[in-house]
């Protein structure tokens, strides 16, 4: 059986910008927007070219930050029912009871 050559399309890179944070050793923490969303995470210095990076790079980038989309909603509102908070005023009254339902709601110790 003879060895097929499979052709790879060679499409350019989708470079992304970026803001370079800091750098540690070989990698640098940076910022991008998805979609409109500022995201963080960690990647190769030697992926960075000119305050861009690969799109492909950044998806596999090591998040950094707490990331308030992973929230448990219905635990926050459990939490929140549990600390007598119902309304905008109890919010406003309770607000650290608040906060530290939102820490619990997204397992932050």
């Amino acid at each position: 059986m003879k060895d097929k050559k499979i052709k790879v399309p060679s499409e350019p890179l989708q470079m992304v910008d970026i803001k370079i944070i800091e750098k540690r050793g070989e990698s640098a923490l940076v910022e991008w927007l998805t979609s409109g969303i500022r995201q963080r995470g960690y990647i190769p210095i030697e992926a960075i070219a000119e305050n861009q990076a690969p799109a492909g790079v950044l998806v596999l980038a090591t998040p950094h930050g707490l990331d308030i989309l992973n929230m448990d909603i219905r635990k926050f509102s459990e939490r929140l029912h549990a600390h007598d908070i119902w309304t905008q005023a109890d919010l406003r009254q309770k607000y650290r009871s608040t906060i530290r339902c939102l820490f619990e709601a997204m397992e932050v110790k």
